[in-house]
Parts: structure tokens; C-alpha cells; sequence
């Protein structure tokens, strides 16, 4: 009855250890001995599992990753978003930014030149590479001439486009997320990813089944006991098509084929049909088991399969909704690093509420109702802001991986235990788990002395972390992102840091200051300092308690921004720091020459490592152990520039890049 099912177990750690680490494969071994002992299966049945570990790894060796020395490219594109598509052909898929409007299914001839895959990025961000990579999607290709083979002219664009004719920016995301599975950006929307309900709301295959089951009851029993299954696959098919062939439709699509193919013939359970999906789907596009698109909806079905829930009453489905939330906390944990206390009561509200929307956006076709969605999704905002002011969260930012393994392998005991009716051994299983648990929250409550030099893409932004204050060095600024809701804000959460203490500004350049107006609005500020506030002071520094801020930039050359920007210099714990704006060199030479004896140990290099600032001379007067360039991935200016590079280099200086390493902590 389970071959299928275990089949598909060893099919999975076979793909895991040929993508991650082959020292998953000891996973077999345990495996291995609870099917000889526990389930007495022969010899034959186990060396027959283990094929298909040995499937996996030869998938994953076969699998085309693209020719890196390409210059010409025919396929076909199989996925497309505004500004870009996938191409996919004989070698492997490769990544096209492209405007032009090319519809799935086109064929098209290409010449150019192969690049790796790199996107800018924040804390905090979607991680978009690791994204393209579980679609088996590792190669940029540089368009320079596209001859068109065959142009598919058949498009569902005009009907989204139609839909969203009427819809506000608040709408229009909702439907996205709903109907395309899209992530959110929208700042009043947002609260979802704090509440860790976006991954739900964006589900689509979770609403189709309540749509499919909404459509059903109004059929009668005899006909829908007959055609059921035959109109779900029609109304998946119109979904697959209109989506794209999104995955979370493909996987419905062929969950119910294999279950009107195996209903009358040959019975199959519901856990082998949902390994033979599994697989199916695996089998074309391996790299998806590292997606969330996979692992996200087929552990939560896998673990219903096998734990089915009680659904007799209200206080059965509040108990399952809860069970449903606390199998999903790892996800939360290790995406938003915070623990949301209202979010099963948000629940209550936002899932069911989330249906009617999927089922209202079905009907955006007629133009009314387009203004009838907008007061639904204005509704759901304004609830959201009122959930939100009495949200509290618990950080779980350190929260190490061994702790969720230890989580699932106790949610899953006592699972077990509860169906076999020993709820003795419950509590001392949950008393288990609150050790690690305990000792990850509590370390965030210890005093710590540090600098977070952010990662805001292109822009400036340090934290200072002393003496239980909180002092942040700029903001950061993307005219397209609100980094402050969706960036700093959560970061401080995942810390604990219930607020700033000081805000200090170097300058009023928007990518340093641009998140400031959004951060005040949304998270508490004491103190919000600019460099021009440092004149009124005669040694130009700020004294808090022990700390004192010094502004070494007293010199007024001229009216620009970055000739009035600050140089921050402080210590901390006899460790001397440098935060240094978009001074120039100018300013630099007049810095040393009237401070001989400055060092630094730690220095912000100035102007995100342009040629403009960081002078061999002064860095050679500073003689820092350490420099970090706060800068974008893939950046319009090209910084760091290589003359700053080579002047690190021949100094013999240390330096980190927010763009290659992201968040870059110093231990103070």
C-alpha cells in the first residue's frame, strides 16, 4: 500500500544530497532499518527503494544547467513576467531580461553572451536567485539580436489586463497574490508577511480547493457524485491556462487526473497519489524540492495524510487551525525570524475572508465589480492596521536549524502519541522542545555591543548596538521600496529592538536618508539627529551617556550634499569607528590634517567605495583592521570602483561587501 510513498522518501533524498550535501544519504541508513525490522520488508523491496535514490542523483548529474560559453540560443519561452522570460532549450533554461512582450510558447532565435545570475537585494528580501535556481534556472543570457521563429499571439494578458482596469495599487497586489501567487510589496498590505500569512494567502491551490468545493454544493448529489471530479479537472484546466501553467495549478491539475485515471480500476490511497505527484512533478523539474512552491503545500498534505483532522465542530477547527499554525511556525521562523502571538486569531478572520476574495476576484471581468473589490481589499487593510496595533511578536532570529529538526521530530511524536492514545508521554515532549526554544529567545534578551552594517542595496545604513541603546547610522532609500516596513522594521523585530534611541544622518542624499520619514511613521524614534545639528555644538560632538559621536566634516567648501557630509567617529569598547558618508577627498585631506593621530579600526568606507572618496593617503593614515563597502548588487555607478579596490589591496586592508555578503555584524 506505502511502496509508492517510500519510493518517492528515497527519490527525495536522493535529489537533497545531489543538491545540498551528500552526507544526507545517511538519512537511508535508519530508513533502511526501520523497513527491515519495524515494516519487514525483503531484501528486493529495499534495494527497490534505493533505485530510486540512485534515480534521483543520476537526474540531478544528467540535468542541463546551460553552456556558459553560448553566443547563440533557439527554444522556446516557457515563463515570462513583465521585463523578463525563460528560455528554455536542448542545453537547459536560461534567464532573459527582455521588454519585449513575448507570450509563453513563442519560439524565438537569440545571439548574445552568457553571465551568471545576480540581483540586487536587502535584508530581508525575496530571494530571487535561490528562486530562478529551484526552477533549474542558472544562467543569465545577454540579448544583443532576437530573430522571431514563431510568435504565439494567444494570450490571457487582455482578460488581467481587463480585470485590472477598475482595481486601486492595494487591489491589484491582492489579486496577484490570490490568482498568480505573487509576493506582496504593498505597504498597507504588508502586515500579512508580519503576521506570517502571506505564504497562505498567496496559496492558490488553498483557495481553488474552496472554490471548487463552493461550486459543488450547489449540484446535486447524484450528479456530483458522478461528474465531480470530471468539472474540477475542467476548472483547473482554465487555471493552468490562465496562470501560466503556475506549479501550485499543475500540481492540482494532475492530482485530480491521477484520480479520475486510478478511481474505478486499480485503487490507489491518498498518500500514494500524492507521492506519484510528487514525483511526476520532480521528475521534469528536480530542483523544484528546494522551492517552497513544493515543500511549503506537500509536507502539510503529507503530514494530513498520514494525521488526518477532526472537523465535527467549531472547537475542532479552531484546534486545527492552531495544529495547521504550529506545523507552519518553522516557516515563519525561517523567513520572517519572528513569532506572531495573533496570528492563529487573524486567522480566524483573514483565511476565510481570503476565499471570498479569490472567489470575487473570479468576477472582476464585469467592470463594477472592479470598484465593489476595491471597498472588500479596503476593508481587509483597514483590519489588518487595527490587528496590527496589538500585534506583538516574539524574535526568534537565532533560532539554529538543528532546533526546527528537533521541532518536526517532536510535533510528529507527539502526533503518534496522540493517536495511539498516550497522552501521558504528551507534556514531557513538549517540556523537551521548550529547552532549545527557551535558550534561542532568551539569548536575544542578552546585552549585545555591536555594529550591523545593513544591507540596503544601494545606500548607507549601520546600527549601532551598545549598552541597551540602539543608535542607527542613516537609513538607507530605494524609490521603490519602502525599506523601512519592508526591510529595517522587520530586522529590528527579528532583533527584539523595541526602538531606535538615535537616528544619526550623515547627509541628505536620498539613499541615505530615504526611509526615514517611513520608519518614523511606523516604528518608534527618540531622536532623530542631522549632521547640520552638530554646528551648534563647539567640538562638534554628541554626548550620549558614555558615547560620544564626533562630526569630523567642521568644513564648509561648498553648498553640495556630499562635501557637507558627516564623518562619524566614535569608540566603543576601545574600538575606534568610522562611519563615513559621501565625504569626498577633499574633505578627507583636511580631516588628517588637522587630526594626525586618527585611527580607526573598523571604517565605513566613504561614497560606497567610489574613486571620490577613501584616498590612499587618508586610508593609510586611518590604518583600519577592517572596511566595509555598504553598496547594490549590480549597482547603475559601478561601485565599488576598481581604484578603491586596488587601494584596499595595496594597503593590505580587510574589507567586506554588503553586496557579496549581505549583513555584515561586528562584534564590538
Amino acid at each position: 500500500m506505502y511502496h509508492i510513498f517510500f519510493a518517492f522518501i528515497f527519490f527525495l533524498i536522493g535529489l537533497l544530497s545531489s543538491i545540498f550535501s551528500y552526507y544526507i544519504l545517511s538519512i537511508l541508513l535508519p530508513l533502511i532499518l526501520f523497513l527491515s525490522l519495524y515494516k519487514k520488508q525483503n531484501i528486493k523491496i529495499i534495494v527497490f527503494y534505493i533505485s530510486f535514490t540512485i534515480l534521483a542523483i543520476f537526474l540531478i548529474f544528467i540535468y542541463p544547467k546551460g553552456d556558459n560559453n553560448a553566443t547563440n540560443l533557439t527554444g522556446i519561452i516557457v515563463e515570462k513576467s513583465n521585463s523578463s522570460y525563460t528560455l528554455f532549450t536542448l542545453k537547459g533554461k536560461y534567464y532573459i531580461y527582455d521588454k519585449n512582450d513575448y507570450n509563453i510558447f513563442s519560439i524565438i532565435k537569440v545571439d548574445g553572451y552568457v553571465s551568471k545570475l545576480t540581483f540586487s537585494h536587502y535584508e530581508g528580501s525575496f530571494d530571487y536567485l535561490s528562486y530562478l535556481n529551484s526552477k533549474g534556472i542558472f544562467l543569465k543570457f545577454n540579448v544583443t539580436k532576437t530573430e522571431e521563429i514563431f510568435i504565439n499571439r494567444f494570450s490571457f494578458d487582455l482578460l488581467k489586463k481587463y480585470s485590472f482596469q477598475h482595481l486601486n495599487a492595494d487591489s491589484k497586489q491582492l489579486f496577484s497574490s490570490l490568482i498568480f501567487s505573487s509576493s506582496i510589496t504593498s505597504s498597507n498590505l504588508f502586515i500579512l508577511d508580519e503576521l506570517g500569512l502571506s505564504s497562505l494567502l498567496s496559496s492558490s491551490g488553498f483557495h481553488i480547493n474552496v472554490f471548487l468545493n463552493f461550486l459543488l454544493s450547489f449540484c446535486k448529489n447524484s450528479f456530483k457524485e458522478k461528474y465531480a471530479k470530471y468539472i474540477k479537472l475542467i476548472v483547473l484546466a482554465c487555471f493552468l491556462f490562465f496562470t501560466s501553467f503556475a506549479f501550485s495549478f499543475r500540481r492540482l491539475f494532475l492530482s485530480c487526473l491521477l484520480s479520475i485515471l486510478c478511481n474505478n480500476k486499480k485503487k490507489i490511497n491518498y498518500i500514494s497519489k500524492l507521492s506519484l505527484v510528487g514525483f511526476i512533478l520532480l521528475l521534469f523539474e528536480p530542483y523544484r524540492v528546494t522551492s517552497s512552491s513544493f515543500y511549503f503545500p506537500f509536507s502539510l498534505l503529507f503530514y494530513l495524510a498520514i494525521f488526518p483532522l477532526n472537523t465535527n465542530s467549531f472547537k475542532s477547527k479552531l484546534k486545527n487551525s492552531l495544529l495547521i499554525l504550529l506545523f507552519l511556525l518553522p516557516f515563519q521562523i525561517t523567513y520572517k525570524k519572528t513569532i506572531s502571538l495573533v496570528s492563529i486569531l487573524s486567522q480566524l478572520f483573514i483565511i476565510p475572508y481570503s476565499h471570498f476574495l479569490f472567489i470575487c476576484s473570479l468576477f472582476l471581468l464585469i467592470p463594477i465589480f472592479g470598484i465593489v473589490y476595491n471597498y472588500l481589499v479596503s476593508f481587509l487593510v483597514f483590519v489588518l492596521k487595527g490587528i496590527n496595533n496589538f500585534n506583538f511578536y516574539i524574535p526568534a532570529s537565532n533560532y539554529l536549524m538543528i532546533f526546527i529538526i528537533i521541532y518536526y521530530f517532536l510535533f510528529i511524536s507527539i502526533s503518534i502519541l496522540k493517536t495511539y492514545n498516550y497522552t501521558k508521554f504528551i507534556k514531557p515532549a513538549l517540556c523537551l522542545y521548550l529547552i532549545p526554544f527557551s535558550l534561542t529567545v532568551s539569548n536575544l534578551y542578552i546585552k549585545h555591543d555591536e555594529l550591523v552594517f545593513i544591507d540596503v542595496d544601494q545606500g548607507d545604513c549601520t546600527l549601532l548596538r551598545y549598552k541597551n541603546m540602539n543608535i542607527l547610522f542613516d537609513t538607507g532609500g530605494k524609490t521603490n521600496v519602502d525599506l523601512a516596513t519592508k526591510c529595517l522594521i522587520p530586522y529590528f523585530r527579528s532583533k527584539n529592538i523595541k526602538k531606535l534611541d538615535y537616528v544619526f544622518i550623515t547627509h541628505l542624499d536620498y539613499d541615505h536618508y530615504g526611509a526615514l520619514n517611513s520608519l518614523q511613521l511606523n516604528f518608534k524614534i527618540d531622536n532623530v539627529v542631522y549632521n547640520t545639528d552638530f554646528k551648534s555644538s563647539n567640538s562638534y560632538s554628541y554626548i550620549i551617556d558614555e558615547l560620544t559621536i564626533k562630526n569630523l566634516n567642521i568644513y564648509h567648501i561648498s553648498d553640495e550634499e556630499n562635501d557637507n557630509s558627516a564623518v562619524y567617529y566614535f569608540e566603543v569598547n576601545n574600538k575606534k569607528v568610522l562611519i563615513q558618508g559621501d565625504a569626498p577627498v577633499e574633505i578627507e585631506n583636511k580631516i588628517i590634517n588637522d587630526n594626525p593621530n586618527l585611527k580607526a579600526d573598523i571604517i565605513k568606507i566613504g561614497h560606497h567605495g567610489s574613486k571620490t572618496s577613501s584616498s590612499l593617503n587618508y586610508l593609510k593614515k586611518v590604518d583600519p583592521e577592517l572596511a566595509i563597502i555598504s553598496v547594490g548588487c549590480n549597482n547603475s555607478y559601478s561601485l565599488p570602483s576598481k581604484e578603491t579596490l586596488v587601494v584596499l589591496n595595496t594597503l593590505h586592508i580587510n574589507y567586506k561587501r554588503t553586496d557579496y555578503e549581505g549583513s555584515i555584524y561586528y562584534a564590538l
